[in-house]
């Protein structure tokens, strides 16, 4: 056994590579998991390969493989808090064995809570990781047979938990930007800039940038910097600055621009694609740069004149691709010949590629000869990409530093930085190398950089941790709002958190009902309700994670007073995480699982109010029919009341019938998943009230009728769920979508767990088209035994109007008498005794509102009152409020 070490830990090994020790040297307790091997090789189609031997001469190690034929010979050093590994020569150099992994271990960290923290830490370009800095449980250095083994160094640490910072500090103390994308305000000093906890908006192009009126609607909301996406300021690759608003470019921005926002104590973000090109550059017009990455190449199989409309490659066209996945937004079909720029427009027979555009995107038409190289080009998010490596690749990350430096930029955003990655696999000499080619992008643009960036990227994997200054941002949510901040805020701890980096909680819309509907109003973007934004404001503060929007204009305040409030109430909660006004103990409380608060204000300070949304969806307003329960976990009180009217259908008197069920035969034994062709998707537009017959088992059971749409129709789900606990056929109208109204129901046999990431944007973010649905999935919490489908149908909805008589409880009643259109709420304030009705951008009609509702706590029936054709019109939200926590 060969054991190495420092002040804090002994790492032992054996002749065949096994960790037999891992331990903390100042409490003996061992932190060692089961089957860690310290060096093995990793050959991908051959997998995991250990040692056939492994020596140790003074502090050189010696390590030899049979299969393949392979030694490596690496220095290590033992410093007081790590332990240095380079790999001195690989014998003999030219085998290709995929990965050498050394200097590794398998911890019993699992969810880095433990009081000694292990973790790996690059020392060169060249050398990965097997996870993220941090507080890991699998630790190990990774060197690479394309990019060669020697020289590789990383260092292993293992420290007490509050050494970490100071260890990790220790272990690149004599390194630069020039040897690894790392920064002071990146990496384990993320935490430790101010900026990196601020709120920002994302922003394109504004016009009205003279003088500060501009910036009003952002201090409403207390964002601190404004990180101006690609497209609008500035054209995305060459950093053309709008000509109109800035015609000196970019220092005339510098000035206009980002000095305004420094004198006004904000910042500046520069967002732009990493490593892409924009279509009317002058890396595409007029002539093309010969770096722009191909996704296929073909070849001409005979001359091209000048005008033809059709050319032939060699070999079938079938497998030219005509689309591009779904980030692909436009110009998915161009072809770069010599020096022009090809769109077809239809597939032949004998390859055949036709109704050219010649000379398209500002290129010239011209003639080309039999043989010449026809690649396809790229596409994403609407631009073309560099070939990771080439001369455009680095052309493109110097012309990103210099924009930063000319335009007075304080933040630097690398979006679609992936995508450098996922143009590797296709070259044999950069497939694997994904992380690589990021990270020397990132690299290349943070060296050219005179000051430095706060930093995001798109995608995080080690090798760019050091440069990182924040994390977690995901893209906004219209749905399910607390599960969407709970789930985010529960991998933020995992991905960011252990990782020592601050989070945010964005990017957020701050009023995701302010555009137009899909189909109509809260039927897929859903009202962000006052308790969704109270969760949000509460989950920031525990967790102390920043928020992030896309950007405010004045307009949208004039347009929604829904916003206008929204903004105050958020920009409370930010002032005080800004301030650190609670302690570490009551922000802890906040961070709960599920648990929701309210900021209050209590004997002049401020304090937080447990809160719950109690839910109840009645199945009509007929007698027997309109009752449910709903349990209090709090003391009596007089719950806050929201009513939200629904949709119901137009009832035709032939109805189109999507799946056509036996009604004599139990449910579960039926076909329950119906998938359409990619090319014929089900086709129910303008049919989007869906119809079904259900015959209910009596038990408090649960099925979903989900739909799933595809691209370019929008992958998003719509989930219409019915509780079962009746008896006997019911009829049930299927109008607006219920995600995330049942949050904490799990489907049997689902694609996901409803408190993971998974799916989670086609969840809770993205739409569908009732044209283009992919899947239909009927799913059950418990089986589903006893139940029985008729016909779901699908016909047009209408928006008929609902009228709310009186919510009943315990022998009190609470009186509206009031008409209701779909898409809008009642919502009553006991204390105030007040009503109003509000529309979905927030603006409000005051109502009448007679006697009141208690609730007392336990179980309670409700009974709502009313007239509506149709079944299932209403959704009954009654929040209720708990303990009051406070300093």
């Amino acid at each position: 056994m060969f054991t190495l070490k420092n002040d804090f830990l002994r790492y032992s090994f054996d002749e065949r590579g096994l960790v037999c020790e891992y331990t903390d040297v100042s409490t003996g307790i061992s932190y060692l998991a089961s089957d860690s091997h310290a060096f093995y090789l990793n050959t991908f189609g051959g997998g995991k390969v250990t040692p056939a031997s492994v020596s140790v001469c003074g502090n050189i190690i010696t390590v030899r493989f049979d299969k393949p034929d392979l030694e490596f010979r690496m220095v290590y050093l033992e410093k007081e808090k790590y332990i240095k590994f380079t790999i001195l020569d690989q014998n003999p150099m030219d085998v290709k064995y995929g990965c050498f992994i050394f200097a590794a271990v398998n911890t019993t960290d699992r969810d880095g809570n433990a009081p000694f923290s292990s973790t790996a830490r690059t020392l060169c370009l060249k050398c990965n990781m097997l996870e993220l800095p941090g507080r890991c449980e699998r630790v190990g250095s990774i060197a690479y047979s394309k990019l060669g083994a020697v020289g590789v160094s990383s260092a292993l640490i293992g420290v007490p938990r509050d050494l970490l910072v100071e260890a990790l500090d220790s272990a690149v103390e004599f390194l630069t930007i020039d040897d690894i994308p790392m920064t002071a305000f990146g990496g384990q000093h993320g935490a430790d800039a101010p900026a990196a906890h601020e709120d920002y908006v994302i922003a394109s192009l504004i016009k009205e940038i003279d003088g500060d009126e501009w910036l009003k609607p952002l201090k409403r909301v207390n964002i601190r910097q404004v990180d101006f996406h690609q497209g609008g300021m500035y054209r995305q690759s060459d950093y053309v600055f709008h000509p109109e608003l800035f015609p000196g470019g970019a220092a005339d921005f510098k000035r206009k621009v980002a000095d305004t926002l420094h004198r006004n104590g904000m910042r500046a973000g520069l967002h732009s694609y990493s490593g892409m090109v924009d279509v009317n550059s002058r890396y595409v017009t007029p002539i093309p740069s010969k770096d722009l990455y191909a996704l296929a190449e073909y070849t001409l199989a005979c001359d091209l004149s000048a005008d033809d409309d059709t050319l032939y490659i060699e070999g079938s066209s079938e497998s030219v691709a005509t689309t591009q996945g779904p980030h692909a937004y436009s110009n998915v079909t161009c072809l770069l010949i010599d020096e022009e720029i090809v769109i077809f427009k239809s597939k032949g027979e004998g390859g055949a590629l036709g109704s050219l555009q010649r000379g398209a995107i500002g290129t010239k038409a011209a003639a080309h000869q039999k043989g010449a190289s026809v690649r396809h080009l790229r596409n994403m998010y609407g631009y073309f990409q560099s070939i990771p490596g080439s001369p455009l690749f680095y052309k493109l990350a110097q012309n990103k530093a210099a924009a930063f430096n000319e335009g007075g930029f304080d933040m630097m955003y690398f979006d679609g930085l992936e995508c450098i990655g996922s143009s590797c696999p296709e070259n044999e000499k950069t497939e694997g190398l994904g992380w690589y080619y990021e990270a020397l992008f990132v690299r290349e643009v943070l060296r050219g950089c005179k000051k430095t960036p706060v930093v995001e990227y798109s995608t995080l994997h080690p090798q760019i941790w050091g440069s990182r200054s924040r994390a977690g941002a995901y893209d906004m949510p219209y749905a399910g709002y607390k599960q969407f901040h709970d789930i985010h805020c529960r991998d933020n701890e995992s991905s960011s958190h252990r990782r020592l980096l601050p989070s945010q909680l964005g990017w957020l819309s701050l009023w995701p009902t302010l555009g137009n509907p899909p189909v109509y109003d809260n039927w897929m973007n859903k009202i962000e309700f006052d308790d969704d934004a109270d969760y949000l404001g509460c989950k920031s503060i525990g967790f102390d994670s920043g928020l992030s929007y896309g950007m405010p204009k004045a307009s949208d305040y004039e347009k929604s007073p829904g916003l206008c409030r929204k903004a105050d109430k958020m920009a409370v909660y930010s002032k005080l995480r800004e301030q650190k006004y609670f302690s570490a103990e009551l922000r802890e409380k906040l961070k709960e699982y599920r648990t929701g608060y309210r900021l209050i204000q209590k004997d002049g300070k401020y304090a937080f109010e447990r809160l719950e949304r109690l839910y109840m969806r009645p199945y009509s307003f007929k007698d027997d029919e309109n009752a449910e329960t709903v349990s209090n976990p709090f003391g009596r009180q007089q719950p806050t009341v929201r009513i939200v009217g629904e949709c119901t259908e137009a009832a035709l008197a032939n109805p189109t019938i999507v799946i056509e069920f036996d009604p004599e035969r139990p449910a579960v034994e039926q076909q329950l998943l119906y998938q359409y062709p990619a090319d014929k998707p089900l086709d129910i537009d303008g049919k989007e009230a869906l119809g079904l017959w259900v015959k209910g088992n009596g038990k408090d059971e649960y099925m979903n009728v989900r739909l799933e749409g595809q691209h370019p129709w929008g992958e998003g789900f719509g989930d219409n769920v019915i509780h079962l606990n009746f008896e006997g056929w019911r009829y049930f109208n299927l109008c607006e979508c219920d995600n995330g109204d049942y949050a904490g129901v799990a489907f049997e046999n689902d694609i996901f767990d409803i408190d993971s990431k998974s799916y989670l944007w086609q969840r809770l973010r993205e739409n569908f088209k009732y044209g283009g649905i992919a899947r239909i999935r009927i799913l059950f919490t418990d089986g589903g035994e006893g139940v029985y489908l008729g016909a779901l149908t699908a016909q047009p909805f209408k928006a008929s109007p609902i009228r709310i008589n009186s919510l009943s409880a315990n022998g009190a009643t609470l009186s509206f008498n009031r008409e209701l259109i779909p898409g809008r709420f009642i919502e009553y304030d006991p204390k105030t005794g007040k009503a109003a009705i509000f529309d979905r951008l927030g603006n409000s009609e005051p109502i009448w509102a007679g006697g009141s509702l208690e609730l007392k706590e336990g179980e309670n029936e409700v009974i709502i009152n009313g007239e509506a054709d149709g079944t299932r019109r209403v959704k009954v939200h009654l929040l209720v409020a708990g303990e009051i926590i406070s300093d």
